[in-house]
């Protein structure tokens, strides 16, 4: 009886691990995605102010 519930307890803490595995990785992901758009973000901000700074070298799209 008590190896039918260690091997339970075991299975559980298995599947425990590996949604903990699973979350971290989607968290992982999500911060990727979400540090991208940052990225993307701040490099059109800069490119906006490099224009306004000087309207000269300004490129034309």
């Amino acid at each position: 009886m008590y190896s039918m519930h260690e091997a339970l307890a075991r299975d559980r803490m298995r599947e425990s691990e590996q949604r903990s595995q699973e979350a971290r990785l989607a968290r992982s992901l999500v911060a990727s995605r979400r540090w991208h758009r940052v990225e993307l973000r701040a490099r059109a901000a800069s490119e906006r102010h490099a224009q306004r700074a000087d309207p000269q070298t300004a490129v034309v799209r």
